[in-house]
């Protein structure tokens, strides 16, 4: 019986040393899988970084300023294809604007410099990424998309506009 008693009393020990060192070699694997995410760790791809990185993009961001005229509300700004911008009164102040093409987006304004504006999703103060100029003394307006270096989107005029297509 006391032949019996130390054979388990070995196999046990024997299992925690052999539970002891499976823990031992999968921290050791663990801490190399970390070990080489830090190294790939790249912070501009954080939401901080990006953060950053967009504030580094806006501050280089030089836009011409509009003319000095409001845009005429409730008229649509339209071109060729059809698309519409719609300007409108903010119940909560300011200004809105209506993008219809294949269904209708709004988006808030903030007016940024002399006759530019920028948009923003209602509700939210997030970016909707489009800066409106006002051209032909507010009877067009320029429709810019894109960050840092601006890309002009198109040219929406109302019906009294004085611009030649």
């Amino acid at each position: 019986m006391k032949k019996f008693i130390s054979y388990v009393c070995m196999a046990l020990v024997a299992l925690y040393l052999i539970s002891t060192a499976i823990e031992y070699f999968e921290d050791m694997k663990r801490e190399k899988a970390r070990s080489e995410q830090r190294t790939n760790f790249d912070p501009s791809k954080t939401i901080g970084g990006q953060m950053v990185n967009n504030v580094i993009d806006n501050i280089n961001d030089v836009i011409e300023p509009g003319d000095d005229a409001d845009p005429i509300l409730g008229k649509a700004y339209s071109d060729a294809d059809g698309e519409e911008w719609i300007f409108t009164k903010n119940p909560k102040g300011g200004l809105r604007v209506s993008f219809n093409k294949k269904g209708i987006s709004v988006y808030d304004l903030e007016k940024i410099g002399t006759g530019v504006y920028n948009t923003f999703f209602p509700d939210k103060y997030a970016d909707a990424g489009y800066i409106i100029r006002m051209i032909d003394e507010g009877r067009a307006i320029e429709v810019q998309q894109g960050k840092g270096e601006r890309k002009v989107k198109a040219i929406f005029k109302t019906d009294s506009s004085t611009l030649e297509d």
